[in-house]
């Protein structure tokens, strides 16, 4: 089991698959409701953001705002549409756009007690490659982000992990030394990112690793 250093005083969570899981994905609820096999959504979005051009392109990795995703997100189903030659109306684009905005997550089991647990002790954070909707959405999951002090997102500071910069985003805004802070995800590169920036504390959710170690729940961080 994973003991947490006696210094750590900041400890920083992924969010997917580390807090939450998705029950369904965006790729089955849209291909479902537009009637094709949930195989060939990603070929389908694939295609459609080859041929947006580079403005649009700039525009989605700039995606700061809800609301800009959200008008991302409306432009890309009615695309969408348009390629499938079906008849869309807002009501359809706006259920599409939910799809993607506000998924369909759950928490793992024990997050939230576990999390209330580990807040009496430890400042907690989150940083995380996602847009924007995540912090309006899945991170209001049962209240959860009442427990962190620090939400980073990747596309709100428009740099992504395992980009040294981000990390060192998260040190600073943790208001904690380096070796102060402990980084929890379920990607071994994204470790690999937290270490080059100086996080030495680091450990990998439930996967196997010759490199880091590594904890099977939030149970194993509760001393």
């Amino acid at each position: 089991m994973y003991k947490i250093d006696r210094n750590i005083k900041f400890i920083y969570f992924d969010a997917g698959n580390v807090l939450f899981y998705k029950v369904t994905t965006e790729e089955e609820n849209i291909a479902n409701e537009l009637g094709f096999p949930p195989e060939q959504y990603q070929d389908i979005v694939n295609k459609l953001v080859e041929q947006q051009g580079e403005e649009l392109t700039k525009q989605f990795y700039k995606l700061s705002t809800l609301e800009e995703e959200t008008e991302y997100l409306n432009g890309l189903h009615k695309r969408m549409c348009e390629y499938l030659d079906i008849d869309y109306d807002d009501e359809l684009i706006e259920k599409l756009t939910k799809y993607r905005t506000q998924g369909d997550y759950k928490l793992h089991k024990g997050v939230k007690e576990n999390l209330e647990r580990l807040s009496m002790k430890y400042k907690l954070g989150v940083l995380s490659n996602s847009l924007p909707s995540r912090r309006h959405h899945e991170l209001k999951i049962d209240d959860i982000d009442k427990y962190f002090n620090r939400i980073i997102i990747s596309s709100e500071v428009e740099v992504r992990k395992p980009n040294k910069e981000i990390y060192e985003i998260a040190i600073d805004r943790s208001h904690f030394r380096k070796d102060e802070i402990l980084y929890i995800d379920d990607k071994e590169s994204y470790l690999d990112g937290a270490v080059d920036a100086g996080i030495q504390n680091v450990a990998l959710y439930k996967t196997e690793s010759k490199k880091y170690p590594s904890i099977d729940s939030m149970v194993n961080l509760i001393e």
